[in-house]
């Protein structure tokens, strides 16, 4: 199995999604060294799940999402 397809299967088993714990630690991340007003490029952004969160926290003056594969 090549890594292309092994990334493309790896998108197809997660729904489009991360897990809560990687929302949590990337969230504390940003936290400690974004503060207020930051930008953030999320890729591989799936469903765009966590750009939303990210959004209703009103902490980020912009946010991009980016995914690669068709849906």
């Amino acid at each position: 199995m090549t890594l292309v397809d092994f990334r493309k299967c790896a998108s197809v088993l997660s729904g489009g999604t991360s897990s809560d714990a990687i929302k949590l630690l990337v969230s504390r991340m940003l936290e400690r060294s974004n503060g207020d007003g930051g930008s953030v490029l999320d890729f591989g952004a799936g469903k765009g799940e966590f750009l939303e969160q990210l959004h209703q926290t009103g902490r980020c003056q912009g946010l991009t999402g980016i995914y690669l594969y068709d849906r």
